[in-house]
């Protein structure tokens, strides 16, 4: 009796965590409801998270039929392309006008100065900001601007995902069920159309932990190197995300220490060594520096540390999670970078008076968004989800 009741609290509890990953997904989303449809927005909100909530606890056979189906996930997936190819443009068209995001404009512009053999940090966007887009995400996105496709580079980021983890569980629903979810997020297909580069940022995170994970036990030198190059680009996709060369590096650590060694020094190399050579080219024009900058202003100093050692903390209790076993490498990653970017968006609100609508600051969440639909997809069974 005792033991049933021990039991029941601990299913209890998987789906209180199950649950509550769902509403972090939904999340980001909430600022573009607000934007696009205040009159309705909280019933938006409120409508879309129970329907959510509702389709990820329906049972596995329903899930199967639903997320399984390979003829119905190539239909979503072209849909979503046609829909960001048509939009793209449009969106992109408002700079003539002055409107619309100069998210895309880094992108293009220092890609473009790369392939020129220049730095691409010389120019502003059309509305003047520097640009804070690192060597990293430059990188990927060049051969998509090369020939003119820059709209296919976060989609196609989503698509590599899926595909990582229909390899890790062998369950073609498990690949449909985490397009559901990130697609459930108004966020992400608001981000692709204006050509966020955050939705590769969050894709590639979600990359590295199902590619290291297996790793822990594994011990393959060649797809050490591989994460290793692979987290030294995310690395310098922005300069706060310079942390998870020493994270993954600390949480593999735990299993696999010559392992560990190599990856954070191969992945340190990759991640400063391009941006220094251009740093040093001409400091001044550096740019993605303005955000250490920008971070203080959103939050006091102070505050900005307290979040850093939590993040600390963090990284500490999943060391010994990942210790206990390697499949715990995904919560860890995302519990130890949750208090900063989370610290940093909440900042962002609170400046604007709390208002959902103007909370650019979500976007700051972007990048834990993946791994968080990961989460939710691997915690599915974990939760006690029934199958009928």
């Amino acid at each position: 009796m005792r033991l049933q009741s021990l039991h029941d609290g601990q299913s209890a509890y998987r789906i209180i965590g199950y649950n509550t990953l769902i509403f972090f997904v939904l999340l980001p989303g909430i600022r573009a409801i607000f934007k696009y449809l205040p009159e309705y927005a909280w019933l938006v909100v409120i409508a879309e998270a129970l329907a959510v909530i509702f389709v990820a606890n329906s049972g596995d056979k329903w899930n199967k039929k639903l997320f399984g189906n390979a003829y119905l996930l190539t239909v979503w997936l072209m849909l979503a392309t046609l829909a960001v190819y048509m939009m793209y443009p449009v969106a992109d068209g408002l700079k003539a006008v002055m409107r619309g995001s100069d998210q895309d404009d880094c992108v293009v512009l220092g890609a473009l100065r790369l392939l020129a053999g220049q730095n691409p940090y010389l120019e502003l966007t059309y509305f003047g900001n520097p640009c804070s887009t690192g060597f990293g995400v430059l990188l990927y996105y060049l051969p998509f601007v090369l020939f003119n496709a820059y709209f296919l580079g976060g989609i196609f980021s989503i698509v590599v995902v899926m595909a990582a983890l229909l390899r890790s569980t062998g369950r073609l629903e498990d690949a449909g069920f985490f397009f559901f979810l990130l697609f459930s997020c108004v966020a992400v297909p608001e981000l692709l159309v204006v050509g966020s580069d955050l939705i590769f940022v969050g894709s590639g995170i979600a990359l590295l932990v199902l590619l290291v994970r297996p790793l822990a036990d594994s011990k393959q030198w060649g797809m050490l190197f591989l994460s290793a190059l692979l987290c030294g680009v995310l690395a310098s996709s922005r300069v706060n995300f310079l942390v998870l060369v020493p994270l993954i590096a600390f949480l593999l650590f735990s299993r696999w220490r010559s392992g560990a060694f190599l990856f954070v020094v191969f992945g340190a190399i990759i991640a400063l060594l391009p941006s220094l050579l251009i740093y040093l080219s001409d400091p001044q024009a550096f740019t993605p520096l303005h955000l250490l900058h920008k971070a203080q202003v959103i939050m006091p100093r102070g505050i900005l540390i307290a979040a850093a050692l939590v993040s600390a903390g963090m990284a500490i209790v999943g060391y010994f999670m990942v210790r206990r076993s390697a499949q715990a490498l995904p919560l860890a990653v995302f519990l130890s970078l949750l208090p900063g970017l989370l610290t940093l968006s909440l900042g962002d609100l609170y400046g604007r008076g709390w208002s959902p609508a103007l909370w650019e600051g979500a976007n700051y969440l972007i990048p834990l968004l993946p791994i968080s639909a990961l989460l939710v997809v691997e915690q599915r069974k974990s939760a006690g989800i029934p199958s009928r």
